[in-house]
C-alpha cells in the first residue's frame, strides 16, 4: 500500500496501523494527541463512573479545549464545531471513535485521495454539531458525528454510483448504521450530530467524485477546498489556545473552578 515506509519498521507499522502515513493516521494521531495534552494538564474527572468514563476529562477541561458548547458557539466561537471533532469524553470513547476512523478512513480515502477524504470528514463533523448546537443545549465531544458522515457518504455514493462492489460497501456500511441503532437508547449519546453527520455525508455522497480532478478548474476547486478545510481547521485550534486563559478566568469566576 503506497505511504508506508520500506524496511521492517514499515512492514511492522503496516500490521498495527495500515493507514500509515495518509490523512487517517494523521486524524487519529490527533485525536489522540488532544486527548493525552488534555490529560497531562488537567488529569481526570474525579466524579466519573462506569467504563465509559473510564479516564474522562473534567467537563472544565472539555469546555476551555472546544467543546460544543451553548450559547457561546453562536456567540463568536463557531470554531467550537471544529474543535469539538477531537476531543473525547473518556478512553473508550477516543478507542472505538478511532478504531473506527481506522476502518472507514482507508476506504474513503484510498478512492477518493487524500484531500477529498479530509474535506469530507470536516464538512460532516461541522454540520454534525451545527445540528446538535441547533436541536440540542448539551455539550458534546467527539468524533462520531464525523465517523457517520463517513458512513453516510460511502453507503449513498455505494448504492447510486458505485456500481456492484460499491453496492455491497453500501450493504455492509448500512449494517453498520443499523447496529449502531442501540447507541440512540443509551445516555450521554449525541443522536442529533450523528443523523447530522448522516445527511452530510449522504448529500456529499451525490456530490463527490472518487480520484484526482482532471481539469485544472476541478483541481483549482480542489485546492480552495481542501486548504480552506485545513485553514479553518487551524485557525479553531490556534483559537482554543488564544481563548484558554480567559476561559479559566471565566470559570474561575463563576466559582465553577478552583482558583
Amino acid at each position: 500500500m503506497s505511504g508506508i515506509p520500506s524496511g521492517g519498521l514499515g512492514r511492522l507499522l503496516s500490521v498495527v496501523s495500515p493507514a500509515f502515513g495518509t490523512a487517517t493516521t494523521l486524524l487519529i494521531t490527533v485525536n489522540v494527541g488532544m486527548s493525552l495534552l488534555i490529560l497531562i494538564l488537567w488529569g481526570t474527572s474525579g466524579s466519573a463512573a462506569g467504563p465509559m468514563r473510564f479516564l474522562s476529562p473534567p467537563w472544565q477541561a472539555l469546555y476551555v479545549f472546544g467543546e460544543k458548547a451553548l450559547p457561546v458557539v453562536f456567540q463568536g466561537e463557531p470554531w467550537r464545531l471544529i474543535t469539538a471533532n477531537y476531543l473525547h469524553g473518556g478512553l473508550l470513547h477516543l478507542l472505538f471513535n478511532c478504531y473506527a476512523l481506522a476502518t472507514l478512513g482507508p476506504l474513503i480515502e484510498e478512492s477518493f485521495g487524500a484531500r477529498k477524504f479530509f474535506v469530507i470528514y470536516t464538512v460532516c463533523g461541522v454540520f454534525a454539531f451545527f445540528l446538535s448546537a441547533l436541536f440540542s443545549r448539551a455539550p458534546a465531544v467527539g468524533a462520531s458525528g464525523a465517523l457517520f458522515g463517513l458512513m453516510g457518504f460511502g453507503i449513498v455514493y455505494g448504492r447510486f454510483r458505485g456500481g456492484s462492489v460499491g453496492r455491497m460497501v453500501a450493504d455492509q456500511l448500512l449494517r453498520w448504521v443499523i447496529y449502531s441503532v442501540f447507541m440512540f437508547f443509551m445516555p450521554g449519546i449525541d443522536n442529533i450530530a450523528h443523523v447530522g453527520g448522516l445527511i452530510a455525508g449522504g448529500v456529499l455522497g451525490l456530490l463527490v467524485t472518487p480520484g484526482e480532478p482532471k481539469m485544472r478548474a476541478d483541481e483549482i476547486a480542489l485546492r480552495v477546498l481542501s486548504g480552506g478545510a485545513l485553514f479553518a481547521t487551524l485557525a479553531s485550534f490556534a483559537a482554543v489556545a488564544w481563548t484558554y486563559a480567559g476561559h479559566l478566568e471565566q470559570l474561575r469566576q463563576s466559582g465553577l473552578l478552583p482558583g
